[in-house]
């Protein structure tokens, strides 16, 4: 496919996020995050006993939620794909 004006500038700005330093995550936000899954760590554990690893589980809500996030970042930029 030949680079046209509107992929030159989608290829600049993935470069620009490829090569922006992502900035830390204060520990507080990172213990909060972690903490719903570490109080379900039973459960967790329990899962894989009886289905084997590795095992991916995900929240219906969580997932519809990142999807919806992910089609209004991409929107502007990518309208035919969201």
């Amino acid at each position: 496919m030949p680079l046209t004006k509107d992929n030159s500038r989608l290829e600049r700005r993935f470069r620009d996020l490829l090569n922006h330093r992502t900035p830390e995550i204060p520990a507080e936000t990172l213990q909060a995050f972690v903490a719903p899954f570490f109080h379900q760590r039973d459960l967790y554990t329990g899962v894989v006993q009886r289905h084997g690893s590795p095992l991916y589980l995900q929240a219906l809500d969580i997932l519809r939620a990142r999807a919806r996030r992910f089609k209004a970042a991409f929107q502007t930029e990518l309208p035919k794909v969201a």
